[in-house]
């Protein structure tokens, strides 16, 4: 939760959000990672720090259904049950999910929740990941022979009890005919199950909104073929492999650290080195020390 002190050193920051970029929390670590194997990695859903993931969405198709129920009759009560007995048991999908930010890279929040005294965030061209994903989906998927894909979209966020614009997205769902969605490869309850799983992938808690997170989604992998694990603290954490070896950061902004500034020309060296010199290195703006 955002506090009154973090609000007052954001709006102290002097980098202004721009609309065109996106930014990546990560560590130093992680960073070198992502520059040797020329990937980022895409957790898991079930993974993520929000513990309400997933669960939120079928708690609002729920309570949409049962308040859609209460004057229903006929064919539209018939199909509202058997969306109701899906919503009961929802099967698990394997989405993937790469978070990043709109909110400029330098925030004091995303640095206490990321970056520790290490941390950094890089800035990408949205437009630049939105290729990348079309040439992942291209190159991963085949398609049009499989339904799997990767999408960067805008995160909605929403409280326990939803609001009007949820609902009429949910609504979309449950007005659909069971034969409308029987599909050679899905039944109708599996593609029900499929789309709501999807949709959930890019809603979180209001509590989340001062993120203003995009994420890349994606989805229909087959896990037991492709994901991989890493550890971390108690959990083993599935994730995939995100190409971006075409895709050239615009900005890396190092975060809060006793050694911002030789951590700046050490990044610099390394970006040139690499013949990376188009990308802008520059220290935080944040007055924030936790060492």
């Amino acid at each position: 939760m955002t506090t009154q002190e973090d609000s007052q050193n954001d709006k102290e920051t002097s980098l202004t959000p721009n609309e065109t970029l996106l930014y990546h929390y990560t560590s130093l670590e992680s960073f070198l990672g992502m520059t040797d194997s020329g990937t980022m990695w895409a957790t898991h859903i079930r993974y993520l720090n929000d513990t309400s993931e997933q669960r939120l969405m079928w708690e609002l198709v729920r309570a949409r259904i049962e308040a859609r129920l209460q004057d229903s009759s006929g064919d539209l009560r018939d199909r509202l049950l058997a969306w109701k007995a899906v919503a009961a048991v929802p099967q698990d999908e394997d989405i993937y999910v790469i978070s990043f930010s709109q909110d400029g890279g330098d925030r004091l929040s995303q640095w206490r929740g990321y970056g520790a005294n290490s941390g950094i965030s890089i800035g990408f061209n949205r437009r630049d990941l939105e290729q990348q994903c079309t040439k992942f989906t291209t190159e991963a998927f085949n398609p049009p022979t499989s339904t799997g894909a990767a999408h960067l979209l805008s995160v909605k966020y929403v409280s326990d009890s939803g609001d009007e614009q949820t609902n009429r997205i949910i609504d979309i769902f449950l007005d659909r005919s069971p034969n409308d969605l029987s599909t050679g490869m899905y039944t109708a309850q599996q593609a029900f199950s499929r789309a709501i799983s999807f949709f959930s992938a890019s809603l979180k808690h209001v509590a989340f909104k001062d993120e203003q997170e995009y994420r890349i989604i994606i989805f229909d992998f087959e896990a037991s073929q492709t994901a991989r694990y890493r550890a971390r603290k108690s959990l083993l954490i599935p994730y995939i492999e995100f190409d971006i070896r075409d895709v050239e950061p615009s900005i890396i902004i190092v975060g809060p650290s006793p050694n911002k500034e030789i951590s700046v020309a050490a990044l610099k060296h390394m970006l040139s080195a690499r013949d990376s010199k188009d990308t802008e290195v520059i220290a935080t703006q944040m007055p924030y020390r936790d060492w």
